[in-house]
């Protein structure tokens, strides 16, 4: 627990809570090619990025605009949710950005992007990335109840909170057609303008 006061992101959580869960909490250290999470694991744990740098590979044959089919456990729903005996679930991403990423571009998330695969640790979803590192890395992962604590704290919410937003504006200006032309140097200034 005294450990994890000295990490930002962990300010304002109760001491007890942290020695409570001292255990829902690993230090991981990667070194490079050394993979963080598999694409269709089901994801149990979220990763706070304390330092390094992590490519983001999606699966090359997987079309991003069609959705996962999931049998339906009462048949009679797929009427109303589909034309098949399946029901729709989309594709989620890990962490917060759109799995329709072009093949051309790379994507990486580093300290300033603070966590990794929370999507799927706060749903249970399998994963839909495969994160590796790039140069040598370390993280925390967390399981979903620190998470869970990390949200309803208001210093540690802000964080996320910034990070989603970068997140969600990033990936909204790269799939607009107008801002196709733009590096993603000039598209993450446009972003923090």
């Amino acid at each position: 627990p005294d450990e994890m006061l000295d990490i930002p992101i962990f300010a304002g959580i109760p001491y007890k809570f942290l020695q409570f869960n001292g255990g829902a909490c690993v230090r991981r250290v990667l070194q490079p090619g050394d993979v963080l999470c598999r694409e269709g694991e089901y994801g149990a744990t979220a990763f706070l990025i304390q330092r390094g740098k992590f490519e983001i590979q999606f699966s090359r044959n997987r079309n991003p605009s069609k959705r996962s089919p999931v049998k339906s456990s009462a048949p009679w729903l797929s009427r109303w949710f589909s034309k098949s005996p399946t029901l729709s679930v989309p594709l989620l991403a890990t962490g917060t950005d759109s799995a329709s990423k072009p093949e051309d571009k790379k994507l990486y998330r580093g300290v300033e992007d603070v966590i990794l695969g929370e999507m799927a640790c706060l749903n249970r979803y399998p994963r839909t990335a495969t994160v590796v590192a790039v140069e040598e890395s370390e993280v925390i992962e967390i399981g979903s109840n620190v998470l869970y604590m990390l949200q309803r704290n208001q210093a540690s919410r802000k964080v996320l909170n910034e990070a989603y937003r970068r997140h969600a504006l990033n990936s909204d200006l790269e799939r607009l057609p107008i801002f196709q032309s733009f590096t993603r140097e000039e598209a993450k200034k446009i972003a923090s303008g």
